[in-house]
């Protein structure tokens, strides 16, 4: 990554990979809406 660099970002990830990766390097993250079931559990299908 470099800086102004865009990223697809799933929102589901830990922070440290926000953190570590897309600030450090100064890349702007384009976030996912994850897909959730009717009881709000992630989908993984």
């Amino acid at each position: 990554m470099a800086p102004d660099d865009l990223v697809l970002f799933d929102r589901n990830n830990h922070k440290s990979n926000h953190h570590g990766a897309l600030i450090q390097a100064g890349a702007t993250p384009v976030y996912l809406e994850a897909a959730r079931n009717p009881f709000g559990f992630i989908r993984w299908d």
